[in-house]
């Protein structure tokens, strides 16, 4: 359960915080509507609110709504932050290893 809550944090860290996709979606929205600058409001275009009600969803889905769980599931909401700095560090050390592999190998 802990690492489904965990994925649940990963993949709403990516498509809140690093894909764009609120962004492109507001940036829709504002033409379509033709309404300047359309904020998606919270809890949708944040990640640490995005992540704790979704966890809190699929712990009542799963049955296992406790004080405990809750705890759990406010604590990794908030190191969503950490979590989104976790993954630019390990996307930026991977492009530099290919590019040391690209300058070893001449290609």
């Amino acid at each position: 359960m802990i690492l489904n809550i965990l994925l649940i944090a990963v993949i709403t860290v990516i498509v809140i915080d690093l894909s764009g996709f609120i962004q492109s979606l507001e940036s829709g929205l504002s033409k379509w509507l033709r309404i300047p600058n359309v904020h998606i409001p919270r809890p949708f275009s944040c990640s640490l609110c995005s992540t704790f009600w979704l966890s809190i969803i699929y712990i009542i889905i799963i049955g296992k709504l406790t004080i405990l769980n809750v705890a759990m599931i406010l604590l990794i909401s908030y190191m969503t932050p950490i979590i989104k700095d976790i993954l630019i560090f390990l996307k930026d050390m991977m492009s530099q290893i290919i590019t040391i592999l690209y300058q070893v190998f001449g290609i």
